[in-house]
């Protein structure tokens, strides 16, 4: 039997142990062709719908449980933001229904343990959405006020793409000091190169949002590049690269996750790579809260 015939055989509402018994009869094993089916609809889970990816990431688990974790992990399907995704993921769809079902699929502790963890992380997505929400915003206004003038009859207009660039050729040429404590609320917290991808991210933003046309001809607010706003809206994009890097450390390079006081630390389970992480703060809303987000603080009460 094919597996996309298995597949189909699903009812995810009505899925227990009884129809995984039932499933698993209908094959003695994966062959090669059907890892390479499921592997193919992990990797193209933008397209498919979160029903079909997680009745790929069951058919995996029925037979080889760990690895269809490890698949799912490494493809991104578990993490609350993917480069270029828009909108939401269906992260918390999949871990919740994966947990609810770990006892029939007999998951290893490690696995238990990271996917309960990864739930509880609920709130890196209202992080990641708010913070886009941030950058999206100051972008919009941006645009709105930007300059725009007629020069010997030529118009020029300002454009954040130009001072993007300017802002970046000004921190390599002048420099700058990074701070050594672990406030990521302060741009001068990040490297250089940190900064510039920061910068990358906005680019990409931008230009996707607006464009740039070889019929305009652009110019530099330099009073924007000195501003504060121009700082803030960089900052946001460090962070959001920051927390990205962090989850992908957790997903592709098996980074385990634990809590010391009002830190989360990430750890290398291979010496070789050790490495712990501090978590800073930053300011969301009206108030100071924890880095990821507001939640944290609600399940160590609970812990």
């Amino acid at each position: 039997m094919k597996i996309e015939d298995l597949m189909e055989q699903i009812d995810l509402s009505l899925f227990n142990e009884e129809m995984y018994n039932e499933l698993k009869t209908q094959k003695n094993g994966l062959s090669n062709r059907d890892k390479k089916y499921i592997l193919k609809v992990l990797t193209n889970s933008k397209s498919e719908t979160k029903e079909n990816v997680l009745k790929a990431i069951i058919c995996f688990a029925i037979w080889e449980p760990d690895e269809a974790i490890s698949q799912a992990r490494r493809k991104g399907i578990l993490r609350y933001k993917v480069f270029g995704n828009k909108g939401k993921t269906k992260a918390i769809y999949y871990l919740g229904y994966l947990i609810s079902k770990k006892e029939v699929f007999g998951f290893s502790e490690k696995n238990s343990k990271y996917l309960k963890q990864k739930y509880e992380f609920e709130w890196l997505e209202s992080f990641y959405n708010k913070t886009e929400e941030k950058i999206d915003t100051e972008i919009a206004n941006h645009y709105q006020g930007r300059i725009r003038k007629r020069i010997q009859n030529i118009n020029f207009e300002s454009s954040l793409h130009k001072e993007l660039f300017a802002y970046i050729d000004m921190l390599f040429f002048l420099g700058g000091q990074t701070q050594t404590r672990y406030d990521y609320n302060i741009l001068s917290t990040f490297s250089q190169e940190e900064i510039a991808e920061g910068v990358s991210y906005l680019l990409y933003k931008y230009i996707e949002k607006y464009g740039i046309s070889t019929e305009k001809n652009y110019c530099v607010d330099a009073s924007y590049i000195n501003s504060d706003r121009m700082e803030k809206l960089i900052l946001l994009a460090c962070q959001i690269n920051y927390v990205l890097e962090l989850e992908l450390l957790v997903d592709f390079y098996d980074y385990d996750i634990c809590n010391e006081g009002k830190n989360i630390i990430l750890r290398s389970k291979d010496e070789t790579l050790e490495k712990s992480i501090r978590l800073g703060y930053i300011k969301q809303e009206m108030q100071e809260i924890l880095f990821f987000g507001k939640r944290y603080s609600s399940h160590e009460e609970d812990a």
